[in-house]
């Protein structure tokens, strides 16, 4: 399911509760006594956040757990709901922020979304007067870019999320193509945006006193921010995001996920599959090779039709050379990049692209194959791969041969004319080395340190490694079983499927036609998530 749609629709929505439909809304359970739980929506305009949210928060108080809503009513300055192309001039932003455009529909929904419910519902704007915003504002409009981005405020490092959410906002890593006073205007209204979240967060500790906070990302504006507060205060966090598979989502203890999988116990290493899961799995990967399968799946259709051409067609197509040997390389969108992931041997993605591009141009008895990723078409992205590329090579080596990411030919047939695959930190490492794929890492990639993959952690490193990659031999037995073994873990385990949970074309709905469908049993994944929420178990489900 497409989200994007959601957010392209919020200015023009109107806010309707799914609840609408559900029975024993009214229902009343007495006084609860249960573990303190706050779920911190912050943003109701997220397509995914408040109906999940009020799912697990409805399932949480009917466990007996004191549960409460957090949401922003229009206070921030700005938010990670922002995006640059969503304003129609930057003056706009500059000078109004999201408040006359984004903020009335992005409350009324998450309002509409969990005003029914029996838990209570606090506003942002019971913790943060008008007078405490406005001096945050002032105080920011003081700051430098270098200030905005390292700033620190008694122990919390709220300059990384303003960072991240400056990036995500103008959709581009490289902030210096874009005019200075507008950056940092930007920068400035998130700091603000910062400082309004870590003071309601704090606040809101000291008045409700959560015993655990919930909340959707673990990044940026405001959900890093309340992560930073909640630690600090010695608050259990919770994360979660949607998942790479229909109907699921992934929690995780302390931190965002993108960071607690690189180094999560190496459970999944203990047990083989059964013959069920792994035919379970290969149906998985090969249906994700057709587009099935994935609720955040956005890459061209026409992609997804080419999966079966013959590889000879392919090959000329691409004017590949039949005697030698060929490279894949997958790039990462951007600022999703270098956002989540330590460089290790490169500072950014660009970096480890121009080098090894050059390191093939010294190569010519190899072939390199980049395929730009497919999700470029981000609702948001301002900085493509490609346009780079031929800034830098006006023309490239007859050796390198590069896929936009908007061609019809399919990634995964591609990397299967490869001797091996170089990866910063895309995902699709745990799918290729499975299927025997050699995948050697860069970056921070989830398949990294599994003993799955061939990681660099230095240039040298690196470098030797491309040397190896033109000859590398296909993963032996017992690589590809625990790679097998791993992919399960991520896609079946850790990936937890909610059936109370309906995707429809243009956002996530409820699935469930009774408060009771909520209960203990009916719902095994939800059952996952709660006793992980309320007894801190990992967030895995058995599959």
């Amino acid at each position: 399911m497409p989200l994007k749609r959601a957010l392209r629709r919020l200015r023009g929505s109107t806010a309707r509760s799914p609840w609408e439909r559900v029975s024993g809304l009214d229902r009343d359970t007495g006084a609860m006594h249960g573990k303190r739980v706050l779920l911190a929506t912050g943003v109701g305009g997220h397509p995914v956040a408040p109906v999940l949210d009020g799912l697990v928060g409805s399932a949480l108080w009917l466990r007996g757990a004191n549960v409460s809503f957090l949401l922003c009513d229009e206070v921030l300055p700005a938010c990670e709901m922002c995006q640059l192309v969503d304003f129609s001039r930057p003056e706009d932003f500059v000078e109004q922020g999201p408040q006359k455009q984004l903020c009335p529909p992005c409350f009324s929904r998450g309002r509409a979304f969990l005003d029914p419910l029996q838990p209570p519902l606090h506003l942002y704007s019971a913790f943060a007067p008008a007078a405490d915003v406005a001096a945050a504002q002032a105080g920011a409009r003081e700051l430098t870019l270098d200030e905005c981005f390292g700033y620190e405020d008694d122990g919390l490092r709220l300059g990384e999320q303003v960072r991240a959410a400056v990036i995500r906002f103008f959709g581009k890593a490289d902030l210096t193509s874009e005019p200075d006073d507008l950056v940092l205007a930007a920068a400035r209204r998130y700091a603000a945006g910062a400082l309004i979240s870590a003071l309601v967060f704090g606040r809101a500790l000291d008045e409700l006193a959560p015993e655990i906070v919930v909340a959707h990302h673990g990044v940026y504006v405001p959900q890093g921010v309340l992560g930073e507060v909640a630690r600090r205060n010695g608050v259990r966090v919770v994360n979660w995001g949607t998942a790479y598979r229909d109907r699921t989502v992934i929690y995780s203890h302390a931190d965002t996920y993108h960071r607690t999988f690189l180094d999560e116990p190496a459970t999944w290493d203990e047990q083989p599959l059964t013959e069920v899961q792994e035919a379970e799995l290969m149906e998985f990967l090969a249906a994700r090779r057709r587009g099935e399968g994935d609720w955040n799946w956005i890459t061209p259709e026409a992609a997804l039709r080419r999966e079966e051409q013959e590889r000879a067609a392919v090959v000329g197509e691409l004017g590949l050379d039949a005697d030698r040997p060929v490279v894949g390389l997958l790039t990462n969108v951007l600022w999703d990049a270098q956002l989540y992931y330590e460089g290790h041997a490169f500072a950014d993605m660009l970096e480890w692209l121009w080098f090894t591009i050059d390191f093939f141009a010294a190569h010519p008895d190899r072939q390199l194959l980049i395929r730009i990723h497919p999700h470029e078409v981000k609702h948001g992205n301002r900085q493509p791969v490609g346009p780079e590329l031929a800034r830098r090579y006006p023309v490239l080596p007859e050796n390198v041969h590069v896929v936009g990411h908007d061609s019809p030919l399919n990634t995964y047939a591609l990397m299967d004319l490869c001797r091996s695959v170089l990866i910063y930190g895309t995902k699709t490492g745990v799918e290729l080395a499975p299927l025997g794929q050699p995948v050697i890492v860069a970056a921070d990639a989830w398949i990294r340190g599994k003993g799955l993959t061939l990681d660099a952690s230095t240039r040298e490193e690196y470098a030797a490694l491309l040397k190896r990659s033109a000859s590398l031999d296909r993963l032996d037995d017992d690589t590809v079983a625990r790679a097998r073994r791993y992919a399960f873990h991520y896609f079946f385990r850790r990936m937890i499927p909610l059936s109370s949970l309906e995707p429809g074309r243009d956002e996530v709905t409820l699935g469930i036609a009774s408060l009771d469908d909520l209960l203990p049993g009916n719902d095994p994944g939800l059952d996952v998530i709660c006793e992980g929420i309320l007894n801190g178990t990992e967030f895995v489900f058995d599959a």
